[in-house]
């Protein structure tokens, strides 16, 4: 009678559970993969989508796109557009000082039913001439409060006088402080004079659903179905992206997680294989008392089922609530939802890869069981020595210690990849290839719209923050040894397909004695390319434009005072490779300084400020002065080498970390895979290794053998990761010189497969000697008489 009768299924679950119980070492393997593999699995993507969730918070009420420097009919085209569910025209005014402090006066022109884009603490918007909405951070610096009066002094000294009706949060986007005026106000006054609208527009929630690509792609066929050049349109990509599971990203995760659970199915799948051949006997007895071949397969199944559950919740839930933790953000759905998804994968692929192990179990027939021998020694002549034997057991056992050897390599493939990326990745050679390539300290000015709105830079250069004086002030502190201003504008360049915007350099006769060896016209001077008007082409980026010599281009530019248009002839062409020697000038249009000046005539058109102390030392001194002076001049920002390189460290660290993870991962598996392998083999070996004690074999000659047993395991595994861990590694290698653009020769990596080779070889041999040693505590005779 079978022991399934009339649906009882309670026998098979007994059977299961007492199973686990039994080989607790092995259940306790199992359950570790299964956890670890369904950890990593959820903490990756739902830490990464959390922490991009609350990253996105900061900027949800942000305006979805700007465009500049509008014609009336754009605007108003733009402004009746079906795609946007509100649109708000702002334009800057000059900026000056109130009651001391830098600030900038802002007009907007709200559209349709939109009352306000501001989240106003307190107080309302300005409805009078004189009333004036505030920034908080500037309100906190002013001491200011609802109804006191401010002084605001312009750049001609023109001094106005406002009252506080409002106070609303900070504005993002520029370090500069404003203030926000009524209408009627900027409809009379000359600060607003000539300037440009810029329109600020929110997508409807419907087009917002669609994902990123599509987002950004239906804002350039609205510009470009308006006639707007992308030159005058800025994609606040912060606020758009409002899926952090687009498909770019799923697949990543998917592919990661797939990597992570393969790795995971060769331990399990190796695990459950030898537990299955160790527990053949106890099969062939089962279907001796009953049970059929479709009720072994369905307990093997229930087995594997169980533990893939009681493993998936193990490693999701920990998972879960570390990842939580970590990004300090907290969303149900996408919990939820990630955790169900890798729940429902594990299952599927563990008892989809652990059928055959289950299927073979079905198959074995009582008699298969009782004539089954444990590995048969292939027949030998000659002599017998330890490593004879030793080699015996290794071709006998290479089928069962299969997974155990593709885990040591895969192992040996990871560890390479990471010793290979710390040894090439020098931090400082990286910080110095960048902008830092010649400075210690740079200053600049600080607002993100610079090179989408051709007046937002002049305005600040208006100011004559960068004077003279301040760089002399600069070159006076003992520690400094060059400071190198760079004069900068941003410009429109016409194309046959358009206009484009780009950033535009002067250089003097002095920085014309670096460009002069990248010409491929060696023979042009400095005062040629003066008297000619000229200017040099760098093809950096393609333009898909004649810029030869001999040929002009049209710029279309702002000097302050309107736009401009000039035709400038080309001089000569640059070699590209000297943006990267000298990446302070990297841009496609650099211009003689005399030129420049008559484009922008009475400007001080100083965008940049290098600093380089004496042998690229620290220096305190002229870092706190820095800091003082940024204090007072909100304006510009400064970045320091220092800096730089820290955030370089930390991005590093966290790549190291990544890598250095995976392969701690993968090792751990190894190792796991390893000593469940060694320690089945030797309980079901444990007979044979007494019987070689019965016949006159010593311990010593015994442990020898298994040494020369191990040997040869190792042996193929650690040849295979040799070869291919030095293939990919080399690849590894080049991969990060073309990304990185670095000139770093290449160093076999000796060393980590030395360090690799003797962890090969340690462990195993390790593992089999303790496993010898915790037997042999029994009697011989207690050994012999087991039946494994």
């Amino acid at each position: 009678m079978s022991l399934i009768a009339n649906n009882n299924q309670k026998p098979t679950w007994k059977l299961v559970v007492k199973t686990l119980k039994a080989d607790k070492f092995r259940t306790f393997c199992i359950l570790f993969a299964i956890c670890t593999c369904t950890f990593v699995m959820t903490f990756l993507p739902c830490f990464n989508t959390l922490d991009y969730l609350a990253i996105y918070d900061e900027f949800r009420e942000q305006e979805h796109a700007s465009f500049t420097m509008l014609s009336q009919e754009n605007t108003a085209a733009l402004s009746q557009d079906s795609h946007f569910e509100k649109t708000v025209l702002e334009k800057y005014g000059d900026f000056g000082r109130l009651n001391g402090a830098y600030a900038r006066p802002v007009y907007q022109q709200l559209a349709g039913n939109v009352s306000s884009i501001h989240q106003i603490l307190k107080g309302n918007f300005p409805q009078d001439s004189r009333d004036i909405l505030i920034d908080s951070n500037l309100a906190q610096k002013l001491q200011a409060d609802l109804g006191d009066s401010l002084t605001f002094q312009e750049k001609d000294g023109n001094t106005q006088v406002f009252q506080v009706c409002g106070i609303t949060e900070s504005a993002s986007g520029t370090s500069a402080p404003c203030f926000y005026v009524s209408d009627s106000f900027a409809q009379s006054s000359s600060m607003f004079t000539g300037k440009d609208f810029s329109l600020k527009i929110w997508l409807k929630p419907e087009f917002l659903t669609k994902g990123f690509d599509k987002n950004t792609s239906l804002i350039r066929d609205l510009a470009l179905k308006y006639g707007i050049p992308k030159s005058n349109l800025f994609i606040n990509y912060c606020s758009i992206d409002t899926n952090p599971l687009g498909p770019s990203m799923v697949f990543i995760y998917m592919l990661l997680d797939l990597l992570v659970l393969v790795i995971g199915l060769l331990v399990i799948y190796s695990i459950f294989c030898i537990s299955i051949m160790s527990r053949i006997r106890a099969f062939g007895q089962m279907q001796t008392l009953g049970m059929t071949s479709r009720q072994i397969r369905r307990m093997v199944n229930q087995e594997s089922s169980l533990l893939c559950v009681a493993g998936s919740l193990g490693g999701i839930l920990p998972g879960l609530l570390l990842a939580g933790i970590a990004a300090r953000y907290w969303s149900a759905p996408h919990m939820i939802g990630t955790g169900l998804v890798v729940l429902i994968c594990s299952y599927v692929f563990i008892m989809a890869f652990l059928q055959k192990p289950a299927r073979t179990a079905s198959r074995i027939t009582p008699w298969e069981a009782v004539n089954y021998q444990e590995d048969p020694f292939c027949p030998v002549t000659g002599k017998l020595s330890c490593r004879l034997l030793g080699h015996m057991r290794a071709k006998n056992n290479r089928q069962r210690m299969f997974l155990s050897r593709l885990s040591m390599i895969v192992g040996g493939i990871f560890f390479l990849l990471t010793a290979t990326y710390m040894s090439y990745y020098h931090i400082d050679s990286r910080a110095r290839s960048s902008y830092f390539q010649n400075a210690d300290y740079i200053l600049s000015y600080d607002s993100q719209y610079l090179d989408s709105s051709a007046t937002e830079l002049v305005e600040y250069q208006k100011q004559d923050i960068f004077n003279q004086d301040f760089l002399r002030s600069l070159e006076n502190f003992p520690q400094v040894d060059r400071v190198f201003p760079i004069h900068e504008e941003y410009v429109n360049i016409l194309t046959k397909y358009g206009t484009e915007s780009s950033n535009m350099i002067a250089f003097d006769k002095e920085t014309f004695a670096l460009i002069q060896p990248y010409l491929k016209d060696s023979q042009i001077t400095y005062e040629d390319l003066v008297r000619e008007g000229s200017i040099l082409f760098n093809p950096i980026y393609d333009y898909e434009t004649d810029f030869s010599p001999g040929n002009s281009l049209t710029l279309s530019y702002y000097d302050g005072e309107g736009y401009q248009e000039k035709d400038l002839p080309v001089g000569a062409i640059i070699d590209p490779k000297f943006s990267q020697d000298n990446i302070e000038l990297n841009s496609s249009f650099l211009v003689p300084a005399p030129v420049f000046e008559e484009l922008y005539p009475g400007l001080n058109t100083i965008n940049q400020v290098y600093i380089r102390t004496e042998g690229h030392t620290l220096s305190p001194d002229l870092e706190e002065y820095l800091k003082d002076f940024m204090e007072d001049c909100p304006l510009i920002r400064m970045s320091s080498f220092e800096d730089y390189q820290r955030e370089l460290t930390r991005q590093n660290n966290l790549f190291i970390l990544l890598f250095a993870g995976a392969t701690l991962i993968v090792i751990i598996f190894s190792v796991l895979n390893l000593l469940n392998a060694t320690l089945n083999k030797m309980i079901t070996q444990n007979r044979e290794l007494a019987l070689f004690e019965a016949v006159g074999m010593s311990r010593k000659e015994i442990k020898k053998m298994l040494l020369y047993e191990c040997l040869y395991i190792s042996r193929m595994p650690l040849i295979i990761s040799w070869i291919t861990g030095s293939l990919i590694s080399y690849l590894f290698y080049i991969f990060l010189v073309r990304t990185l653009e670095e000139a770093v020769s290449y160093v076999f990596p000796l060393f980590p497969l030395l360090l690799w080779s003797a962890f090969v070889l340690a462990v195993p041999s390790m593992i089999t000697l303790l496993c010898y040693r915790h037997f042999t505590k029994t009697g011989l005779m207690d050994r012999l008489k087991r039946d494994k």
